[in-house]
């Protein structure tokens, strides 16, 4: 299943800026694991946190997880945060190998 095509509003402007960042930084490799899921995927899935979030960005085995949870680079952690927060966004921890984007 790919709703991405079928976003809200809210949900394709959190896409489009994740992604963004992510291609500003190419060193942030996503393992050829899918990176990002609409609400209506995530809960089709069943999963138990980040029901509410307007984007889930999984980043189990890629370097997607320094903007989320930094093992080695808290500077771009930061970057991130900021430039989310700078549009109106911010991220919540799912588990250690997601995270739901929202609004503020």
């Amino acid at each position: 299943m790919d709703d991405l095509a079928i976003m809200s509003k809210e949900s394709e402007k959190a896409y489009r800026l994740v992604r963004n960042f992510i291609k500003r930084h190419k060193s942030l490799y996503t393992g050829g694991c899918r990176t990002f899921y609409t609400p209506s995927e995530w809960k089709y899935r069943r999963e138990e946190y980040c029901l509410d979030a307007l984007l889930i960005v999984v980043y189990d085995g890629s370097d997607v997880r320094e903007l989320f949870n930094p093992i080695r680079r808290y500077d771009l952690m930061d970057k991130f945060i900021k430039y989310l927060d700078d549009n109106g966004y911010y991220f919540e921890n799912g588990t250690h190998w997601y995270s739901g984007i929202y609004k503020k």
